[in-house]
């Protein structure tokens, strides 16, 4: 082997080790569901007022340019299992339109006053089963990774959505997600008090700190094998969010044009 096969295969073992392939895999796979696709998008931490990074911004949009659905994502690269800690009753008690995502004002306002019931018969908007109010990486000490991408994810969400407020993109709906290429586990306690661990694929993961003023939200997290499934309906989804924003599209593309007569 020469040597400069042998860096060159370093430098791939390492690329694919820092998750930039994972990257790649994601962005591709939403853009053959027709969606508009950034990688490396930068977004403002409310907090800080610092730029930022998030791994990929996929974004559905209506043709007037008045409403967006967006997935803001992180992908993480690990050889340690996550774990998600599970309950049925994690999101009792919360308002599940809030839940749903981040929406700006006027796209809340549209989706409380939708009579076509798509929204509610959603998965998006049910999320049955046991949801998880915590995560961790298992083998691990110190920095939590899981937590991290969390915050990045649920940061990007909020940021695309205070973004999107100074455009005319007023209608928009912002879902934060997270693809590992790891094995994934839910923990949770059985009726008998048993503490039960399972492998899974997918999840939701509850984040109820309300971080710049806005709603607790969830995030999803799924393994990479369910990425295809997942952009499927995440593109069907997205279409019946533009149809609901669509009366609503019309009259605000007509007071605009009227105020520019």
């Amino acid at each position: 082997m020469s040597k400069e096969t042998s860096v060159k295969n370093k430098v791939q073992e390492w690329l694919s080790s820092q998750g930039y392939s994972l990257e790649m895999v994601v962005s591709k796979e939403f853009q053959n569901h027709n969606f508009e696709v950034r990688q490396s998008h930068y977004y403002e931490d409310f907090q800080t007022k610092e730029h930022r990074e998030i791994d990929i911004l996929a974004t559905s949009s209506d043709f007037l340019g008045y409403a967006e659905v967006s997935f803001l994502i992180e992908c993480k690269i690990s050889k340690k299992p996550w774990i998600l800690f599970t309950s049925d009753n994690t999101i009792s008690g919360y308002n599940r339109l809030f839940a749903l995502g981040i929406t700006s004002e006027k796209a809340r306002d549209v989706l409380v006053q939708d009579k076509s019931e798509n929204l509610f018969k959603s998965a998006l908007f049910k999320k049955s089963g046991r949801i998880a109010y915590g995560a961790t990486v298992a083998f691990t000490n110190g920095q939590d990774t899981a937590y991290k991408a969390s915050m990045s994810a649920i940061k990007a969400a909020v940021g695309r959505k205070n973004e999107l407020s100074s455009s005319s993109r007023v209608f928009n709906v912002t879902f934060p997600v997270i693809v590992v290429d790891c094995p994934l586990f839910e923990c949770y306690l059985s009726e008998t008090n048993e503490v039960i661990v399972e492998e899974i694929s997918e999840s939701y993961l509850f984040y109820h700190n309300h971080l710049d003023k806005e709603p607790a939200t969830c995030i999803k997290v799924l393994q990479v094998d369910c990425l295809e499934s997942f952009c499927t309906e995440a593109a069907y989804y997205s279409k019946i969010f533009l149809d609901i924003f669509e009366p609503e599209i019309k009259k605000e593309h007509h007071k605009i044009a009227r105020g520019k007569q």
